[in-house]
């Protein structure tokens, strides 16, 4: 999924590296950032984000630098800007531009912000005017917010407790059913919650598999393995990559995120996937709390999937057709998903737009286009979908859409596309929410029901009866199969 901590690369502002006092005296000011509820002062070379709703104004998370106050210079590590006038200013980092609108005063409702307060009725008018005034597809998934409020607002009072307001909002929040939507609390309150709801959830008979989780994502990724025991194949980060020949004519790339480049790691490939992962990502704290920066963080990131893919690529050059399997990968970075798909683009290609939603209005649309990487792949490409491969992996499927001759095989994708805007409430607890809509060249929406194959395979829709279908395949596998043949004719 595309956590917004992990959703961007940013570059050094060209501008600001060539006259930074000039550029960071212009930034100075008061900026409004509509769509996403967010609230900017820069003074004295010291950035301040605010989280703001149409009642409420509180300090929050930048929502890359995680820190709602800081330096100047450091918010320009991440953010490359692209524009500065004095009616405005578009930031960018990964592929999207941000606008902000310049104020010419403080923003009123800031002028005493929420600090913290485990109020239940504020906490819940908070989310509820949050989804209201940023939830971009309210509409297309039935979701009414003025009767959710009639139906739970009067069940709120100041001595309701923490486990009854979280079950009110999970109950307002799981029936949206957008993966998108997210919920972070303590964990003793998910404890707490889940043994409040076991005897609800353990009603009726639920199936048992043979594996768990783990295992069986491992095992329906290892598949090709079987199809292919006279292939060699290899892997980066575990089971981030695994690629090469299925025969001297067709390659396979097996893409399991969207992130996780990073080359500045170096952990065992004897551990277990969970373990690894573990591992990996407590390194990155680690370098983070030493003094590397987020924007260095990221840059590494971008740098690891280019090499990678570069890498891969130069290795199936004598190949005629590459199969992309993007099946099992629930997504991550934007950036790494157009940067691996541009070295299988011919020249610079518009792939789709993206725009946002402010109350009831779409906002500055953006045209996002495709540069061709300086080598590309020329043979043929097949790209293998199911209803788990979501987010940024989607957006590199939604891409291809712009793109001659990509054959697309396997089930319609998940249908999450918008980068995913993180809040947080009064009272600390972090939830997130889509605010923009995604479109493609010929401007389709295919948020909810995913972006459909030209060779559909009914793949089941639920995770753990996805992973059987795959492993369960004995020696082979439907949408490999597929791919052959189509590249045979």
């Amino acid at each position: 999924m595309k956590y917004t901590l992990l959703i961007a690369l940013c570059i050094l502002s060209r501008i600001a590296f060539a006259q930074p006092d000039q550029i960071q005296k212009k930034l100075e000011g008061y900026w409004l950032q509509e769509g996403y509820g967010i609230y900017l002062e820069i003074r004295d070379s010291v950035y301040k984000f605010y989280d703001i709703t149409n009642i409420s104004c509180q300090q929050s998370a930048s929502p890359v630098l995680n820190n709602w106050i800081g330096s100047l210079k450091s918010l320009l590590d991440l953010y490359d800007v692209k524009k500065i006038s004095s009616k405005e200013m578009i930031l960018k980092y990964g592929i999207t531009s941000y606008k902000f609108k310049r104020l010419k005063t403080p923003l009123g409702i800031c002028q005493k912000p929420i600090k913290f307060s485990n109020d239940p009725i504020l906490n819940f008018d908070v989310l509820w005017h949050t989804f209201k005034e940023n939830y971009a597809y309210a509409r297309l998934r039935k979701v009414d917010w003025d009767k959710l409020y009639k139906k739970y607002r009067p069940l709120i009072s100041k001595k309701t407790t923490k486990l009854q307001l979280y079950t009110y909002f999970r109950d307002i929040l799981d029936a949206i059913k957008d993966a998108h939507i997210s919920l972070q609390v303590p964990k003793d309150l998910e404890i707490a919650y889940a043994k409040s709801t076991a005897s609800l959830s353990n009603k009726g008979k639920r199936k048992r598999y043979k594996y768990n989780y783990p295992t069986a994502r491992y095992l329906a990724q290892q598949q090709v393995t079987k199809m292919f025991p006279q292939s060699t194949f290899r892997h980066f980060h575990k089971d981030l990559l695994m690629w090469g020949k299925l025969n001297q004519r067709v390659g396979y790339i097996q893409i399991n995120a969207m992130n996780g480049f990073s080359l500045d790691v170096s952990i065992p490939d004897s551990l277990s996937t969970a373990q690894y992962w573990d591992r990996h990502w407590g390194q990155i704290v680690t370098s983070l709390k030493r003094g590397k920066t987020i924007g260095q963080y990221f840059r590494d990131e971008i740098r690891g999937a280019n090499v990678m893919i570069d890498s891969i690529v130069r290795e199936l050059s004598s190949t005629s057709a590459i199969i992309l399997d993007v099946r099992f990968n629930n997504g991550g970075t934007d950036k790494v998903a157009l940067d691996i798909l541009s070295r299988f683009v011919q020249q610079k290609t518009a792939v789709f737009s993206k725009h946002v939603w402010d109350k009831n209005n779409f906002l500055f649309e953006q045209v996002i286009a495709i540069q061709p990487a300086p080598k590309t792949y020329q043979g043929k490409i097949a790209i293998l979908t199911s209803r788990q491969t979501a987010s940024s992996a989607e957006t590199l499927v939604l891409s291809s859409l712009a793109l001659p001759n990509v054959l697309r095989i396997g089930s319609p994708t998940m249908g999450v596309f918008s980068d995913v805007l993180q809040k947080q409430l009064p009272n600390g607890w972090r939830f997130g929410l889509s605010n923009e809509i995604y479109r493609s060249n010929t401007r389709q929406n295919f948020e909810s029901q995913g972006i459909p194959p030209k060779s559909l395979i009914k793949y089941p829709t639920n995770v753990m009866d996805f992973f059987e279908a795959i492993y369960s395949q004995g020696k082979s596998d439907l949408a490999i199969q597929k791919a052959l043949d189509l590249f045979s004719k």
